[in-house]
């Protein structure tokens, strides 16, 4: 052991130098070469590869989605239009109940009301009556104004004799004065019966008028008679029934209270940008100023609403029909509309019916949560942009001839990875080329050469 240790010493000490020298020469012949000069990167470069794709003329409109609540078309509150009592309450006036057009809702005690309709009935025979003996009064004075007229007419001719003879001095005074007395008489007894029928004819008035009021108390009777009678004026549900049988009603006392079923309607609230397209395509941004009618009124536009289910989906039929209110709603700043929905029982399901259950429901009920779906065809026609080629601040580059271009558009609509833009307000015409990748520094000019398949 003594003897080998030194041996080693002795071989550290002798090798270890020799390996620190081979290692610097080895860094000196790998590190220690001059460097060779640096190329120009910039013009060795090429121009970058961009994936673009092309704008297109969009071939079809969109559709606006908003959401909306339904709610009834209208409802209809009945109150007492006679005063009596309650003698019948049909089977369907019950809150929640379904009653049809004509069916009984409530029958109100009609006694004093026919008893009005025979008294009256009876006061108007006998104004008849009375207007039938004016007429045989008049029919007898007439007669007798025949008569009269022929006994005046023979009295003249006697006074005109005894005027002749008395002319001839072949008549005696006392003669001439009876003629005249007897002439006299008679035109006095034609011009009573002459009087006697005008003064008939004015109480043939007087009946006719006193026959009419009755005439029109009989009807105003038949009229409360029949409105003892309370039926349903629509196809609704009951939402209040407020009396019962045996109850006293005034009138104006409420009885029920129905809800129309025949339509629906559907709250919505649509924002400015929105109600723009739809003026647009109806024309009213360009409708004469005369037409204000066509101005103030929104434009009646078919739309779908739309109810889901068990991944099923509902569709009806309905209209943009009106405004809800005068303006722009201050808290939303949208403006209320209503959806009309003329036929809520007809329904067109669409998508998989969940296994073992009925999707399908029997009607637009009041208080769902739907969307409304709104088809838009714009006077104008829209360029389809691809989203990824949109940047931020809705910049777009565009590629022509190898050079790159940087430029604003005016997008309209954005529905998914579908991008619309004005044409007029981008600059885009359809043909360009859009790039759809990514560039680390892009600027007007740029050299870029399009990637080909």
């Amino acid at each position: 052991m003594n003897r080998s240790s030194p041996f080693m010493k002795e071989t550290v000490r002798i090798v270890f130098p020799l390996a620190i020298l081979a290692v610097g020469v080895l860094g000196f012949m790998t590190f220690g070469k001059p460097a060779t000069p640096a190329t120009n990167v910039a013009t060795t470069q090429k121009a970058p590869l961009v994936l673009t794709q092309e704008v297109q003329l969009a071939s079809e409109g969109f559709t606006l989605e908003v959401e909306g609540v339904a709610t009834t078309y209208r409802e209809i509150r009945l109150s007492a239009e006679v005063s009596g009592r309650i003698v019948e309450k049909g089977k369907n006036s019950r809150a929640g109940s379904y009653v049809r057009a004509g069916d009984l809702l409530f029958r109100i005690d009609e006694t004093d009301y026919l008893l009005d309709v025979e008294r009256l009935t009876t006061q108007l025979r006998q104004a008849d009556e009375d207007l039938a003996a004016v007429d045989i009064d008049l029919s007898s004075t007439r007669s007798l104004i025949l008569l009269a007229q022929e006994d005046v007419d023979i009295k003249k001719r006697e006074l005109k004799r005894r005027l002749d003879l008395q002319e001839r001095s072949a008549g005696s005074h006392s003669a001439l004065d009876e003629a005249r007395t007897f002439e006299l008489s008679a035109r006095n007894l034609l011009l009573g019966h002459r009087n006697q029928i005008a003064s008939l004819e004015q109480r043939k008035r007087t009946l006719s008028a006193a026959r009419d009021l009755v005439l029109n108390h009989k009807k105003t009777a038949e009229v409360n008679a029949e409105r003892t009678r309370v039926s349903s004026p629509i196809n609704g549900l009951v939402i209040l029934d407020s009396v019962e049988e045996n109850d006293y009603v005034k009138v104006g006392d409420l009885l029920i209270h129905l809800n129309d079923t025949g339509k629906m309607e559907v709250k919505c609230n649509l924002r400015l940008e929105e109600l723009f397209w739809i003026w647009d395509q109806a024309h009213v941004l360009t409708a004469p100023s005369d037409m204000a009618r066509n101005r103030l009124e929104i434009p009646e536009t078919k739309v779908q609403v739309a109810f889901t289910r068990n991944g099923q989906e509902s569709i009806w039929e309905g209209v943009l029909s009106r405004y809800e209110g005068t303006g722009v709603d201050q808290e939303t700043r949208t403006v209320p509309c209503r959806v009309r929905v003329d036929e809520p029982t007809q329904i067109r399901n669409e998508g998989e019916q969940a296994p073992g259950r009925k999707a399908s429901l029997p009607t637009l009920f009041s208080g769902m949560y739907v969307k409304i779906r709104i088809p838009i065809n714009p006077e104008e026609p829209l360029l389809q942009v691809p989203d990824l080629a949109v940047r931020p601040g809705n910049e777009v580059w565009t590629v022509k001839n190898g050079s790159l271009k940087i430029q604003k558009i005016a997008i309209a609509r954005v529905e998914g990875s579908r991008v619309l833009a004005h044409p007029t307000s981008s600059g885009l015409s359809p043909g360009d080329r859009l790039v759809t990748s990514p560039l680390s520094a892009a600027y007007d000019g740029m050299a870029v050469e399009e990637d080909t398949p």
